[in-house]
């Protein structure tokens, strides 16, 4: 049985050396340059692939797949709904504008962020006092006029007799007649 497996095998390694045989008598040199050129392009391929940095990228690539596939599904996700080109066109605007972003353009607009910023302390300040009480009158307000019904005519006009309704009218009316004086002063 032995014999017969060894003569099986030197039968097929006859006919593999007659094949090679022929095939290396219809090789044209055409043919081989263009194998050996194919040949070294592989193995620079290979020397490329053998880099170390490859190589460790490689070996964490089973690790880090299903981290890749769901980041691959949400960005699918995202172009398919039209996120990602809005974010494209956004980000591309933005660099326009910073591109185009001038020196003094920077300085203006920080002066006027802390001009802006100024004018906000300054009417928290001037605001303050007046915090407390209006907050305070917010609260009996919501909960005095819960559950009443709107005054008639001469509820309103008996109203105005009572010294806390018209403090509250003065500063309402005073408050009125500033800021007429303050927006025409402005134009």
């Amino acid at each position: 049985m032995a014999n017969q497996i060894e003569e099986s095998n030197q039968a097929a390694m006859e006919k593999l050396k007659d094949f090679t045989g022929a095939a290396m008598q219809g090789l044209t040199t055409d043919m081989v340059s263009d194998m050996a050129g194919k040949a070294v392009k592989m193995l620079e391929l290979l020397d490329e692939v053998a880099q170390p940095e490859t190589l460790g990228m490689m070996r964490k690539l089973p690790e880090m797949s299903t981290s890749l596939q769901r980041s691959l599904e949400l960005i699918q996700r995202v172009e398919s709904n039209g996120t990602l080109r809005t974010l494209i066109e956004l980000s591309e605007m933005i660099g326009t504008m910073k591109a185009s972003m001038t020196g003094p353009m920077v300085t203006d607009m920080v002066e006027k962020g802390v001009k802006g910023l100024e004018m906000a302390d300054e009417m928290s300040q001037k605001l303050s006092p007046l915090l407390q009480p209006m907050n305070e009158a917010l609260t009996l307000t919501a909960q005095e006029s819960l559950n009443q019904q709107p005054p008639s005519k001469m509820q309103l006009l008996r109203s105005f007799s009572d010294p806390d309704v018209r403090a509250g009218l003065q500063f309402l009316l005073t408050f009125t007649k500033n800021l007429g004086h303050a927006l025409q002063t402005t134009r």
